[in-house]
């Protein structure tokens, strides 16, 4: 066995025993200052290796949109510090490096782990979120001995699958989804090797930008790991290898005191559901069906400010491109918990040790199978984790901590494009403006507008010229979507719209990622969720001919969503509306339009406890419509003038209350009608067969909801 995997197993056994990472803090106890510092050079070697590598890539994925991150690990592969960025990716690595380690790299005579060499991974059982994310991940050597790894991870645009872009919108299983990397080595001596690149270029659209990648995380490594030799020559290697545990311990025990002092310890529940409709898409017969997913959750918050979250009663995984690995929700969880309890600059594995994840074998969030379709595993990912959002925001209610309540995060939808480009070469791409929706509700304002996705806290949409150099598609309009956020008495924050023309090329396919007809971001105490993506396209157009005539054309989708400037200005052979939108890649020509719409997520509080300054500040501004603001924050005002009137607004609202109380039924009575629906069986059949699967994978999950609905023993779907 080789050293490395002794230590691993070590390391683990001792962590089992006694609960903790090292014992004593003494390197911060001994000289505070100096430890302090020792982790501030680290911090700031990873965050200026970030920036140097975002100007190398020149994708607009990492350059534009700032998708890539840095992290520094233990020779046993714990994350000891992380870069700003997709924060998502700290243990993701750590899984990549310990599944390396446990199956003998070290000692497999055709790989070895030597000084240069670059190991890449995008298989998410390995570890990572989903194919598009590609991680290099490096040795550090000192003095011939491996003292840590550097690891860096990017979005790239393109991963060769059977429909182009970084997602491919109909894979189905692994086997549709492009170049799948199983920590494998790419580099040696800093340099990529020609065979790897070879592959690259003949199995991509977009091999420069991949390349371009690969470069870039692999120079941010080399920078990391050659500043690491100087801070160990600056410290010390005894005193590098004791405070790196260290950082990782102060931050564990950091976690716990957070969550000791912000949540009531006990039990909170919830569950969380999307649907991804496959039927009549013309699929394969084994995935032609619309698929409803969901799972209940169940969050257990420890006096000791331990955590674990149980997904006991998930469906199972599908034939679709959302499934998760047990990777992909550890990433989700760690990103979420930098933005509740672990955000103190010292982010690495010690809160993950401080946390417990229970995800059922054979769910679709941690299939029994490494063939499961995960292209687009953040479909699930974000609801997951979005539950988990509005239990801690429980939490922090219940203990008064109500300015650090953020309600969820939105279910961020894509568009994914590609065929070929102006220059006459295959292209595809993510268009990934989507890293700048709308945030859930705060629990004293407001969510942020068009600047938040789960997966990257820096959320950034890029310039739409940057976009435009790669793509055979000119932006029309880009504009704030009125009533994107989920209403509340504070509402969550406003997605928008993009609209796209295709130029140039009369070979582009585009496709939606992300419709759904349920309501994944919901809201909390009262607020409403936020509305589901949607699209408008028209294929075959007279958008020439309005063009010429300098005829107004659809820049954006106008004051009425059901009857949209799409349909008003232009004719069109095929034109679509909201619902009945396209989801997998299709044809588009010349002057053909494209408009999607990007969401928020939901809102707190109930929507008539809303200031009328407000609402009207959002119908001045564009983040509301007059039909909203009377009809669901009940506000009274001049449309001409946009004055409030206060005397009709108090009427109005009173009437809605009680409109609200004419509409109620007791929760006994309630509970009886959907008894019986259960048992007359009138539930559309993808939520029958969902709930079929759970029953399946959870006789626990099952026994409480016969329980629960008072049916008999052996009832059945």
């Amino acid at each position: 066995m080789g050293k490395l995997k002794d230590q691993l197993t070590q390391s683990e056994q001792l962590f089992g025993e006694h609960g903790y990472y090292v014992r004593d803090l003494e390197c911060k106890a001994r000289d505070p200052i100096r430890y302090e510092i020792f982790h501030s050079r680290l911090l700031s070697t990873l965050q200026a290796s970030r920036e140097t590598a975002k100007s190398i890539s020149a994708s607009p994925m990492v350059k534009e949109v700032g998708e890539l991150c840095f992290a520094l690990y233990t020779p046993e592969g714990d994350s000891v510090c992380l870069s700003t960025g997709i924060m998502v990716h700290v243990h993701t690595m750590s899984r990549c490096i310990k599944w390396m380690i446990e199956h003998g790299y070290e000692d497999e005579p055709t790989i070895r782990i030597r000084e240069g060499d670059f190991f890449a991974n995008n298989d998410c059982f390995i570890g990572g979120v989903h194919v598009a994310d590609i991680m290099d991940i490096t040795p550090i050597f000192y003095e011939d001995e491996l003292v840590g790894w550097v690891g860096g991870v990017t979005h790239v645009l393109e991963v060769g699958g059977v429909d182009p872009g970084s997602m491919p919108s109909s894979a189905i299983t692994r086997f549709h989804e492009g170049i799948t990397l199983c920590a494998q080595k790419v580099a040696e001596n800093d340099t990529l090797r020609r065979d790897y690149e070879i592959m690259i270029e003949r199995c991509t659209r977009a091999p420069h930008f991949w390349l371009l990648d690969e470069r870039a995380r692999i120079a941010g490594c080399c920078l990391i790991r050659e500043s690491v030799k100087e801070i160990i020559r600056e410290f010390g290697l005894e005193y590098y290898r004791k405070a790196g545990r260290e950082l990782i311990e102060e931050a564990r025990r950091t976690f716990l005191e957070n969550v000791k002092q912000r949540l009531v310890p006990g039990t909170y529940r919830t569950a969380w559901f999307i649907d991804l409709d496959y039927r009549d898409k013309n699929m394969p017969a084994i995935a032609s069906r619309d698929n409803f997913t969901f799972s209940p959750l169940e969050m257990k918050v420890e006096r000791t400010g331990r955590i674990t979250l149980d997904y006991e009663g998930a469906n199972r995984w599908g034939y679709h491109f959302g499934n998760c690995s047990p990777a992909a929700m550890e990433g989700g969880l760690f990103v979420t918990l930098t933005q509740f309890l672990a955000y103190d600059g010292k982010v690495n594995d010690g809160a993950w040790m401080a946390c417990e994840m229970k995800l059922p074998h054979g769910s679709a969030l941690n299939p029994d199978t490494i063939f499961a379709g995960v292209s687009a595993a953040w479909a699930l990912l974000q609801p997951a984790m979005g539950a988990v959002y509005r239990l801690l925001s429980r939490g922090l209610y219940a203990r008064g901590f109500r300015e650090e309540i953020l309600v969820g995060a939105p279910v961020t939808p894509a568009v994914e494009t590609g065929g070929t480009n102006q220059y006459g070469n295959p292209f595809g791409t993510l268009i990934s403006e989507l890293v700048a929706c709308g945030s859930g509700a705060r629990g004293i304002l407001d969510g942020i507008d068009t600047a938040y996705a789960l997966w990257n806290p820096e959320a950034d949409m890029g310039n739409v010229e940057a976009w435009e150099l790669i793509i055979p598609q000119i932006f029309i309009g880009r504009r704030i979507t009125p009533d994107s956020g989920g209403p509340g008495k504070y509402r969550g924050g406003s997605g928008f719209e993009s609209t796209w023309l295709v130029c140039h090329s009369d070979n582009v396919l585009m496709a939606n990622l992300g419709f759904s007809s349920v309501y994944p971001c919901p809201g909390i105490m009262g607020g409403y969720p936020s509305p589901s993506s949607y699209i408008h396209f028209a294929r075959g157009t007279n958008v020439k001919e309005l063009i010429e005539k300098k005829a107004p054309l659809p820049h954006w989708e106008g004051p009425d969503p059901e009857n949209p400037l799409l349909k008003q200005l232009v004719r069109a052979r095929d034109l679509r509306t909201g619902a009945d939108a396209l989801l997998f890649a299709s044809p588009f020509s010349p002057y053909d339009l494209f408009s999607h719409f990007y969401t928020g997520a939901g809102g707190y509080g109930d929507p008539l406890g809303r200031e009328p300054r407000r609402v009207l500040a959002d119908l001045a501004n564009g983040h509301t419509t007059a039909r909203a603001a009377r009809e669901t924050y009940g506000i009274a005002f001049d449309p001409d003038t946009g004055q409030l009137d206060e005397a009709r607004t108090r009427a109005l609202r009173a009437a809605k209350r009680q409109e609200r109380l004419n509409r109620a039924v007791p929760a006994a009575e309630f509970r009886k009608r959907e008894r019986q629906r259960i048992l007359d069986g009138d539930l559309h059949e993808s939520v029958k067969e969902a709930y079929r699967s759970s029953f399946r994978l959870s006789e626990k999950f099952r026994s409480e909801f016969v329980r629960y609905w008072e049916l008999p023993a052996d009832f059945a779907l």
